[in-house]
């Protein structure tokens, strides 16, 4: 029989997907130009390039995935509160952020090499260019 998954479950399923997103968007950032436009969904997978995720007023875990890229970033909360949580090699970390009031931005960072790129719109990244997608 089939479970339904809970609010937390789900909203924790969102920042994990966003953050695997977002780490390989972010280690092929120099390589490739994303030609979504920003916000806009794709309909082939629903993600949308340069999103932005919400606090659900929960806390919640992010968990670090795998990558191939060649260099080390570490990967940052760093709205509404700058929380380290790690680099892009201690893959499978796990760590719990929040509770945030609801509704709140919660803005992820990658930096490598004194640059940071943020999620959400091309204006938050050096480059103007977007590097992330939210699956909602």
């Amino acid at each position: 029989m089939a479970t339904q998954a809970g609010p937390k479950q789900v909203q924790q399923t969102r920042i994990f997907r966003l953050v695997a997103t977002f780490l390989a968007l972010a280690m092929l950032a120099s390589v490739l130009s994303i030609g979504a436009i920003p916000g806009q969904a794709s309909a082939q997978d629903e993600r949308v390039f340069g999103g932005q995720l919400f606090s659900d007023g929960q806390a919640n875990e992010v968990t670090i995935l795998g990558g191939t890229a060649g260099i080390t970033s570490t990967l940052w909360l760093v709205s509404p509160e700058e929380i380290r949580i790690g680099t892009n090699r201690e893959v499978g970390k796990v760590v719990e952020i929040g509770p945030f009031p609801a509704g709140e931005e919660l803005i992820f960072a990658i930096r490598y090499n004194n640059i940071e790129f943020q999620t959400g719109p091309a204006e938050r990244n050096p480059d103007g260019i977007v590097h992330n997608a939210v699956v909602y």
